[in-house]
């Protein structure tokens, strides 16, 4: 492996310092290409590394956002939307997400006005978890800056820290919506053999966005043009 000499980067016309513009992407791109390099020369499992690849789904496929669903230990929490029964909870997502049972995500295409009214409700909701994330990086510096520490657990443990931190500010204003805190019932555990199929059920998915859009427009709301646009 050749390593950088004097005219690997691009350097000014003018001095000795780097371009600003080009150096930086050549450095990134260089480094990339040395850890590529050092993998495949290796006996360890191969592991591509791209650099500006972390997005969201990326993230997903490596979260533990749904261990305690796939280990057992989820909390019992179903429920009925427009009379049919749902047995675990759902989040909010935008369109570059799958269709999992696990996600409720708005038409892309609107032809109804319950769709459209729906369409505002989803957002709206997201807006609303988007904005507490800021009202944390407002109340405590260190999550308005880029991270320091070096591994996960220090970063939970920080990220944690000020959420517990919040939320007993809250409470001696006499602000918290629930001022007394209720643990989870125990759950047995019992992991379905199809809990990955489960999760990943399109059928779920489009059936609860259905019976969601139909308790929408049964309530008979109605947002004015200003807010639909």
């Amino acid at each position: 492996m050749d390593f950088p000499t004097d005219s690997t980067f691009p350097l000014d016309n003018d001095s000795d310092s780097y371009s600003q513009s080009s150096s930086d992407n050549e450095t990134l791109k260089y480094f990339v290409s040395v850890y590529n390099d050092l993998e495949g020369s290796s006996n360890r499992p191969k592991k591509k590394m791209v650099d500006r690849s972390n997005n969201d789904i990326n993230v997903l496929h490596t979260s533990p956002l749904f261990q305690t669903v796939t280990d057992g230990t989820e909390p019992f929490c179903p429920f009925y939307v427009n009379g049919r029964y749902y047995r675990r909870g759902f989040l909010l997502v935008d369109g570059i997400y799958p269709s999992w049972s696990v996600f409720v995500k708005a038409p892309s295409f609107l032809v109804e006005a319950k769709e459209k009214t729906f369409k505002k409700l989803q957002e709206s909701a997201r807006k609303y978890v988007e904005r507490s994330f800021g009202v944390l990086k407002g109340r405590w510096s260190i999550l308005s800056r880029p991270v320091r520490a070096m591994n996960k657990k220090s970063i939970h443990s920080i990220v944690y820290a000020c959420i517990i931190l919040h939320n007993m500010l809250i409470k001696q204003d006499g602000r918290a919506t629930s001022p007394d805190w209720v643990p989870d019932p125990p759950t047995q555990v019992h992991v379905p053999e199809n809990i990955q199929q489960q999760l990943r059920d399109e059928e779920t998915h489009f059936r609860l966005r259905y019976d969601f859009i139909e308790l929408v427009g049964s309530l008979g709301l109605e947002f004015s043009n200003s807010d639909e646009e």
